[in-house]
């Protein structure tokens, strides 16, 4: 069982409407001139005014539906390209837009890294000024250890001194 799909046009598949193709026109009467020849008669003179009337009224009628069918595809393709043209403004409007969104998503993403480097740059400072004040802290009471532990030598030295010397080694070693 085999379906019919209906043939669709590529422009009717994207939403354009098929312009109507115009008729053909009749095939072109003789001028009067191939009329004459056609009918084998022998010269011009031999017309009556009325046949040469109605031939070259059948004629004009015939190039005025040729005018009729050029105008009628100029229109046609007028028609498709003011379609078209619509199409693609809209196209570029949804592009413009879409540029618009990106750019603003874009701003955000940079607002925030930036954000994010100052946020770093704060606290990297911060911390620089805690290290420094612990670093002075460290300084300082290392400056207190070294006095304390210079205090304690000296008073070892001097009980040392007067534990184990003499007198005379005393006064030997006595500052002055």
């Amino acid at each position: 069982m085999s379906q019919e799909w209906p043939k669709v046009s590529k422009n009717e598949r994207h939403g354009y409407e098929e312009p109507e193709r115009a008729a053909a026109p009749t095939p072109a009467p003789l001028s009067p001139y191939d009329w004459r020849v056609f009918k084998g008669i022998p010269d011009e003179r031999s017309y009556s005014g009325t046949k040469i009337d109605e031939l070259l009224t059948e004629y004009t009628a015939h190039l005025q539906a040729e005018l009729q069918a050029a105008h009628k595809t100029v229109y046609d393709i007028q028609t498709v390209a003011y379609e078209a043209n619509r199409l693609l403004e809209k196209r570029a409007e949804q592009a413009e837009a879409r540029c618009r969104e990106l750019e603003a998503e874009l701003e955000r993403v940079r607002k925030q890294g930036t954000d994010a480097v100052l946020d770093l740059k704060e606290q990297m400072q911060e911390m620089k000024i805690i290290h420094n004040d612990d670093l002075k802290a460290a300084e300082a009471r290392c400056r207190v250890l070294e006095e304390a532990l210079r205090k304690y030598w000296h008073c070892r030295h001097a009980w040392m001194i007067d534990c184990f010397c003499t007198k005379e080694a005393r006064a030997a070693l006595a500052p002055g």
